[in-house]
């Protein structure tokens, strides 16, 4: 009983990590970038400019607090009202250079979460640590996000609360 467990364990291990990625949705606009991988659940765009970072993290109706994805004549669009964007997502082929873009995207929103969490809980001695790496990697290769899940940047923002 415990072998059968153990294989069954295993292979939903196993379900959760996917293939590299080879393709990624893309949308470009003067300022905004835009990630979606589709296969990816819960469902989640990413938004990148400059200075921003979001994960914008969808219901099963294709809606987030800011953001709705949408099919039209086939096509995937994103739009976001409080970032006057509305664009198309092209399907392209995932590079070394796309994976770069995202993961600055990524330690950028991370940042923005730890700054979030400063604020509210009145925290001035925390200096960010930009090495999330592993966290994006470990976003990046599964396919299913658990609601439980707290990256390595969070738990090292509230362990250093405690000392």
């Amino acid at each position: 009983m415990l072998k059968i467990q153990l294989f069954l364990l295993l292979l939903l291990n196993l379900n959760t990590q996917k293939q590299p990625i080879k393709h990624i949705y893309i949308g470009k606009s003067f300022s905004w970038t835009i990630y979606y991988d589709n296969q990816k659940l819960p469902k989640v765009v990413e938004i990148a400019n400059i200075k921003f970072g979001y994960l914008d993290y969808f219901d099963n109706h294709n809606n987030s607090k800011r953001g709705k994805l949408y099919n039209k004549n086939g096509e995937i669009y994103y739009k976001n009202k409080a970032l006057n964007i509305d664009i198309k997502l092209k399907q392209k082929k995932y590079t070394l250079k796309i994976d770069r873009q995202r993961q600055k995207l990524f330690e950028i929103n991370a940042f923005n979460e730890i700054s979030k969490l400063k604020d509210s809980l009145k925290v001035q001695e925390y200096k960010f640590d930009w090495n999330v790496k592993s966290d994006y990697l470990y976003y990046r290769d599964n396919l299913f996000i658990s609601k439980d899940y707290e990256p390595d940047y969070i738990k090292k923002f509230y362990k250093s609360l405690n000392n």
